[in-house]
């Protein structure tokens, strides 16, 4: 993750806490990247979190950060985290995916999703409730070649944000040494609509495939991941939703990041529904990478 200059990383009092904070030291340490710990407090109550600060800060420290520094903001976490990053122009938060799943968030929202809603820049949610975080945090010990980072998957789609998820995906990729999977989906058109349309189409009937466009996506994807320096690229493309397809090749091939376009919906329901890359989030247990 060396596009990453400043990183900042939310702090809390807590067990599941600590995983973001010991990934975030992970993360500076392999990049250089400046890490700013950030905790959220009530007015007139910094003192309850220096402590809390002082630690992650040593266990950063311990990980291999050399630039870390502490905030303590008064504030609700969503405004005091996006703020943060603001004013520190980061290029990335991350944000343990504690309440995303659970029915009050997604009817009053927590703070993973309203920081993916919010934020100016990428957000990396740590999945902190599973054992997939232990996994990445003790490669960083093995005396090994290997980085933190073995297999990336990336959504791909026609659209900008996707493009430039697949341009963030290739260069954390090839940073590593990772295998980078790209993922298309695509839904097949109803067979007879489909027929009549290739007989009316004759030699431009291609135009009638649905398939054709993800099909070009894909390979504007791979050339520029060949182009970012990574070696091993796979490339899928899957019939079908494209959540369930994400999912699905995430976990076969035990991905450690998977990426995907920041897409958020707004309105009535928002927090109900969530856009893909929040679905996606809440129903992986692997990290995710969201891309403005």
């Amino acid at each position: 993750m060396s596009t990453y200059q400043t990183i900042v990383a939310g702090v809390h009092d807590s067990q599941t806490g600590m995983r973001t904070v010991e990934l975030a030291g992970l993360v500076a340490a392999e990049t250089g990247a400046a890490l700013v710990l950030t905790a959220a407090h009530e007015a007139g109550a910094a003192g309850a979190v220096q402590s809390v600060l002082a630690n992650a800060a040593t266990r950063c420290t311990e990980m291999g950060a050399e630039d870390v520094r502490t905030h303590a903001v008064a504030g609700e976490p969503v405004q005091v985290l996006t703020g943060t990053a603001r004013e520190h122009r980061a290029e990335l938060i991350l944000v343990g995916s504690q309440g995303l799943s659970t029915l009050t968030g997604r009817l009053l929202g927590s703070v993973p999703s309203g920081v993916a809603g919010e934020a100016a820049c990428d957000v990396l949610i740590v999945h902190t409730t599973t054992d997939r975080w232990r996994k990445l945090i003790s490669r960083r010990h093995r005396k090994t070649p290997s980085r933190y980072l073995r297999t990336v998957v990336v959504g791909v789609h026609d659209s900008t944000r996707s493009m430039r998820a697949v341009e963030r995906a290739a260069s954390i990729a090839a940073d590593a040494g990772a295998r980078l999977v790209l993922v298309g989906a695509y839904v097949a058109a109803d067979r007879k609509v489909l027929a009549h349309a290739t007989d009316a189409l004759k030699r431009e009937s291609y135009i009638a495939q649905e398939s054709v466009s993800i099909e070009t996506s894909m390979r504007r994807a791979e050339g520029m991941a060949r182009a970012s320096g990574v070696e091993s690229v796979e490339t899928l493309v899957v019939r079908g939703e494209a959540m369930s397809g994400l999912l699905e090749v995430a976990d076969e091939r035990e991905a450690d990041l998977l990426v995907m376009g920041n897409h958020q919906l707004s309105g009535a329901g928002a927090h109900l529904i969530g856009s893909i890359s929040l679905q996606v989030s809440r129903k992986t247990p692997t990290h995710v990478l969201l891309v403005q």
